[in-house]
């Protein structure tokens, strides 16, 4: 189905409605189902308690999930740029591989084939090995990189597909091929797509079944077959401009764009006979031909059976918490990889500064009058990994309308991610700790002790991870980075000052002993790591 209209009808709002997102809540007045399924089975958090039905029959989903077979998608081509399209793909079609599979193959084979289909069916084998890139890291065309965000949402493998501007940076040529494979891909697998597009050739809408047109202010004045569509607005003497070349698609969006007749051809359009058939359509025709029994029910029935043993009943994903762990942990490390020249920056700064830090408390004199000085270089190794970890905002940030739209697609959950993460960060952040950490700590002439040196360095360690994680957990609250970054940096500058090094404990005031002994790390790895200093009167 297409849906037009001029830029003010904000077609492109009226589709992300239909996908039932918490960004658009649907108010009291409004009517929204999937074919007899209400659309509380899609489970958004926001939306309203369930709305009247109008006649329809009771919903018998009850518990059932659809929030996985409604997928929308966006046209921003939000991807981690780095990453190859390969990477981005295949942790995907392995996340929705089904327990079952009816051809007997591995979940390895079966997730290679059904990715390497659709792959090929969009004109993309040659860049597989290729980064997908974004406005500001070269990698794939505009075109290419739209085309896989259209298999990403392929991978899904939704009932409804709702598309937001596919064609945009697509050459005509290849905009038809994609709309042929969807058409294709809707037929086979009993399927809807709904796309709206500001540009639509007539070569691409003689693609569409039906079509729905807005007028300049979202209201409907048509929507029925798209072959009869211009016959609808001849009959009210609008005439297509052939000698100009105008398309079909134009004509429709023409016979309101400018005009003022926006109330008029709504009045026309209720007291139509097309509409009154539409509506015996939907209310009655409808529900005879496609029962809740013989749709609906076999699709709930299709998704539970493909589901893990170890997976909810009520949950849209289709592999268990472990495995989506294991999928995400693979990528992260194909990140960490696609970055590495970045991470090598960072380790020859890290070396280089902790040779400069080290020199500047080169041997010093294991006495009580220099346990301060100690102090500091305690509380130094213990703030640099800290530092470094403010890092995470940016790229979590970044990264967040990704998470949201595989959550949704029901590829992975935004905790198996968080715990994928921690995972990469392990050996990253124990190679960062370990060179700083013990090259300061030999130039620095810290008891030279297995057992301290690996107490300090387990404690600096854990601080650097926990702190990591909590700049995770404040960017995916924030709603942009300069809050997420203000917030982090005070406080962090809160945590650096209640540790005990700056302010005594024993003269801090009552509110910031509260930060000192319930939240802040800092200060118990600096409790800790002061043991290490050998110090003699």
């Amino acid at each position: 189905m297409l849906v037009i209209g001029p830029p003010t009808a904000n077609a492109s709002i009226l589709v992300q409605a239909l996908s039932c997102s918490a960004d658009l809540p649907l108010s009291v007045s409004s009517q929204l189902d999937y074919g007899l399924v209400p659309h509380t089975a899609a489970k958004r958090p926001t939306l309203a308690p369930s709305l009247g039905d109008r006649n329809r029959k009771p919903a018998e989903a009850k518990g059932e999930s659809l929030r996985s077979q409604v997928v929308y998608l966006d046209d921003r081509d939000a991807h981690f740029a780095m990453l190859s399209l390969e990477s981005t793909l295949r942790p995907d079609a392995r996340a929705k591989t089904p327990e079952r599979r009816p051809d007997g193959s591995t979940r390895r084979a079966w997730a290679e084939n059904k990715m390497r289909s659709i792959v090929d069916a969009l004109g993309l084998s040659h860049a597989l090995q290729t980064a997908v890139g974004s406005p500001l890291v070269r990698g794939l065309s505009g075109g290419e990189r739209k085309r896989a965000s259209v298999a990403e949402a392929l991978l899904a493998r939704a009932s409804v597909l709702l598309l937001d501007g596919p064609f945009n940076g697509l050459d005509s040529s290849t905009a038809v091929s994609l709309l042929e494979y969807l058409r294709a891909w809707a037929s086979g697998g009993k399927r809807s797509v709904v796309i709206t597009t500001p540009h639509c050739a007539d070569a691409l809408y003689a693609q569409f079944d039906r079509v729905l047109v807005l007028d300049s202010r979202g209201r409907q004045v048509y929507f029925g077959r798209a072959t009869e569509a211009e016959a609808y607005f001849g009959q009210m003497g609008f005439q297509r401009r052939l000698d100009s070349g105008e398309g079909i698609a134009e004509f429709l969006v023409a016979c309101n764009e400018g005009r003022h007749n926006d109330a008029d051809l709504e009045r026309r359009w209720m007291a139509s006979k097309e509409r009154e058939a539409l509506a015996h359509e939907l209310d009655d025709a409808y529900p005879a031909k496609y029962p809740y029994e013989t749709c609906a029910e076999p699709l709930f029935a299709a998704l539970r059976d493909e589901k893990s043993r170890f997976t909810s009943a009520s949950s849209h994903y289709t592999v268990s918490f472990a495995r989506q762990v294991v999928i995400l942990t693979r990528r992260q490390y194909a990140l960490i990889r696609s970055e590495l020249p970045t991470y090598t920056t960072k380790t020859i700064v890290n070396l280089l500064l902790s040779v400069t830090v080290g020199t500047l408390f080169f041997r010093l004199p294991a006495t009580t009058a220099h346990a301060f000085t100690r102090g500091s270089l305690l509380l130094l190794s213990i703030m640099f990994n800290a530092y470094l970890s403010l890092a995470e905002l940016g790229k979590t940030i970044e990264g967040r309308d990704i998470v949201k739209r595989q959550g949704d697609y029901g590829f992975f959950s935004a905790s198996a991610l968080a715990v994928a993460r921690v995972l990469g960060d392990l050996p990253l952040i124990g190679v960062q700790c370990l060179l700083f950490g013990t090259i300061t700590y030999l130039l620095a002439g810290l008891q030279l002790s297995f057992a301290r040196f690996g107490i300090y360095f387990a404690f600096v360690y854990a601080t650097a991870l926990n702190l990591s994680c909590l700049f995770r957990m404040v960017a995916a609250f924030s709603p942009r980075f300069e809050g997420a970054i203000r917030f982090c940096g005070v406080a962090l500058n809160v945590l650096v000052m209640s540790a005990g090094y700056f302010i005594p404990t024993p003269s801090m005031p009552p509110w910031l002993k509260w930060v000192h002994y319930g939240i802040d790390p800092i200060s118990y790895s600096y409790e800790v790591c002061r043991q290490v200093k050998p110090c003699r009167p």
